[in-house]
């Protein structure tokens, strides 16, 4: 609808009341709110489409997506799903490129808009070198 220019005002309201519904990762018994990460890739998307269009998506509403509803930012990449029976088990390869895919965009994002906090710099962060050693093994 923001593309054809309706229900501006009513979606830029229903996102600056949205709160995260979940956690990252993969869902299951132990973590059955997973799967926000499926949501910070349509949040990323809406965003990088949007958030530096003001007539469509405004600046309160940008705020809160970045500060509020994009949960992932910084460089500490997740790859390991809740622990299980005391266990750390690796989550899937979809859904910690989910989350770091979206940590990646947030944190650019952040860092093009004015932040010099080195940790939405995703080669000062550690997030490039830490993201590399979770491909590698």
């Amino acid at each position: 609808m923001l593309s054809v220019g309706r229900g501006i005002e009513a979606i830029n309201r229903i996102l600056r009341e949205a709160e995260p519904w979940g956690t990252v990762g993969s869902s299951g018994g132990i973590n059955p709110s997973g799967n926000y990460d499926f949501t910070l890739c349509e949040l990323s998307l809406l965003l990088y489409s949007y958030g530096d269009r003001p007539d469509i998506l405004y600046p309160e509403t940008v705020d809160h997506i970045v500060d509020v509803l994009m949960s992932e930012k910084g460089g500490d990449p997740i790859v390991w799903t809740p622990w299980l029976l005391g266990l750390p088990l690796r989550d899937t390869e979809n859904h910690i490129l989910m989350t770091e895919g979206s940590r990646y965009l947030t944190n650019r994002w952040i860092a093009l808009h004015g932040n010099d906090d080195t940790r939405y710099d995703n080669v000062e962060n550690a997030w490039k070198r830490s993201c590399s050693s979770i491909w590698m093994k």
